[in-house]
């Protein structure tokens, strides 16, 4: 059991797991209801949520291809971190 706790494979892509769940919960949170407080009307936030997952579609095909030359845990740790920086 030792070697699943100390491998820095795991501490990626645990850290990567943590950064992404509290990214969620900071877009869910604080995302929609900050546009709509600023009077950007429902169809332009919807519009906003249509673009950023046709864009994740978009981008999907290229994270696989970078994920298999540097490891799915540190590119999922770099894309939950600049997602952090981008609502920060």
């Amino acid at each position: 059991m030792k070697e699943y706790f100390y491998k820095k494979e795991y501490k990626y892509m645990y850290l990567g797991t943590v950064s992404y769940s509290f990214a969620n919960a900071l877009i869910g949170t604080f995302g929609t209801v900050m546009l709509y407080k600023n009077g950007i009307p429902i169809w332009l936030i919807l519009l906003v949520y249509g673009l950023r997952f046709g864009i994740t579609g978009f981008i999907t095909p290229l994270f696989v291809t970078i994920s298999s030359k540097f490891g799915i845990a540190k590119c999922i740790l770099i894309s939950n971190i600049l997602v952090l920086f981008v609502l920060i």
